[in-house]
Parts: structure tokens; sequence; C-alpha cells
């Protein structure tokens, strides 16, 4: 698996990357602006032999194309599958742009330990890691604290399984005119999409720091949107059975970590 996404970090502006069924490689090391993302996807998708994006290496070649990274790896994608990932790419990130949801087949919550920080050799460090979270389009990058995480993943988990809401009634917003009182900005998408969303609209964290890297999560039968705030402000509708996976095998991970931190704290 691998396909072409952009991560922004701005509203006009970000990192194109590629996923892959084991990681994201940034394929820039500045931001671009993303109307060149798309221009660059839009002259991909009429590509006929070879051609270069953003330093990947893009060849045709029979019913396949290979997409040759600067590492010398390199992936084989079969014609069709590779024309379908552009279009939807495209799709997905013109959605993104006029803040409509995006609706994702899959979702992964990706933990990654700063490795430098283990050289410090401080325990204040010890509990902070980076996460990633994408599927059919790349949706954060984060620090978080490996505790809050893990804690506030199990909370996410037992609203979309149970329905049940957090202690903090400030955390639930039942009537979406609350959510226009001074955040019409930042909370764009989701004001935008109330009227087509039922309530309660409960307020996450992922245990990151920045206060702007927060979601509201919505469960709807047997779909939740998740409005992320951060950046582009990006609405995702995914299955429950999807997000569930997801949280699952985010939590396990994360756990493991969180006894390698004990074990070295000890």
């Amino acid at each position: 698996m691998a396909h072409l996404s952009f991560y922004f970090t701005a509203e006009d502006e970000g990192f194109p990357i590629l996923i892959t069924a084991a990681e994201t490689v940034f394929l820039t090391d500045e931001p671009v602006p993303v109307q060149e993302f798309m221009e660059a996807l839009e002259r991909l998708a009429k590509l006929k032999g070879s051609g270069d994006f953003f330093g990947l290496k893009i060849v045709r070649t029979g019913e396949h194309v290979t997409i040759k990274l600067p590492d010398g790896r390199d992936f084989r994608i079969p014609v069709g599958g590779f024309n379908k990932n552009i279009q939807r790419a495209i799709k997905n990130i013109s959605f993104v742009m006029q803040r409509k949801p995006v609706d994702v087949e899959y979702l992964r919550f990706r933990l990654l330990r700063p490795g430098e920080l283990w050289d410090e050799g401080e325990e204040s460090y010890l509990n902070e890691y980076d996460i990633e979270v994408y599927g059919d389009v790349y949706v954060l990058n984060a620090t978080i604290s490996l505790k809050d995480y893990i804690d506030d993943l199990k909370e996410l988990k037992e609203f979309i399984e149970k329905g049940k809401l957090p202690k903090e009634e400030w955390r639930v917003v039942w009537n979406p005119a609350q959510l226009k009182q001074g955040l019409e900005k930042a909370l764009s998408t989701l004001v935008g999409s109330a009227g087509l969303t039922p309530p309660p609209f409960v307020r996450f964290t992922l245990g990151t720091y920045d206060p702007l890297e927060i979601i509201y999560a919505s469960s709807i039968g047997d779909t939740v949107v998740l409005f992320f705030v951060a950046w582009a402000k990006i609405t995702v509708k995914v299955s429950k059975n999807v997000l569930l996976r997801a949280i699952d095998e985010a939590i396990g991970e994360a756990e493991k970590e969180l006894g390698k931190f004990s074990r070295k704290v000890i």
C-alpha cells in the first residue's frame, strides 16, 4: 500500500506525504502551498511515462507504477490502483479545503518516540511521544503525554462503544449554538456541520499539549464523525468498527511503551 496525502500546517500550506502500510514519508523539508501540491497531483494523473513528484521518481511500466524514494526504496502498485489513489487524494484534499467531511476507510494512530529524547537522561522527557493520525488522508502530527494519551483513548472508546460521557460537563456540547461564541474560526467545520450531525459533541485531547490540537467526536449509528480543530480543521467520517480497531491497536502500542517507561524510571 502506498498513497499520497498532505499534512496541513496552516490553512493554505503544509507537507506532501507518502503514506505506506508501515510509515509516513515527508517528501519536503519545508512546507509548500497546498495549491502547488494539487497542481502536481493533476499533472501526475496525466503522466504517461516517468516523472518526478516532490523528490519521488514515478515510473509507469505496463500494468504497474513504481514509486522510487530518494533513499533507494521503492513501491510497486497496479496502474489502476495508482490512478484511483491520485483521484482520491485530489478529492480528499479538495474536501478539506472546502471544509467538507472526508470519508475514510481506515485510520491509524501511530506512536513515535523522538529518539533524541532518550539520550537526555531526564525523567521529565520519558513520558513525551509524538503521534500521527492518518488514513485515507493525513490528519494530525502532535506531541503528547503518553499517560494522558492512553487515558483519553480509553475514554473515546467508551464513548463510541457505550455512549459514556466524560464527568467534565464542559467537554460535552449539546447545543451547537454553544460553539458559536467566538469560536467560529477555530471550529468552523464543526459549526458548519453541526446542523447535520446530532449532538452530543464530546471534546478529547489525545494527551496533546496544544489547546487547539483537540477533537470533537459525535457518534451516529454505525459511524463516528471526528472534528479535528488544529490547522486545517479536518473532519473525518469513519465506521465505528474501523475506529475501534484503530483505538485498540493504539492503546496496546502505547501501553507497551508505558511499560518501557516505567522500567526505565525504576
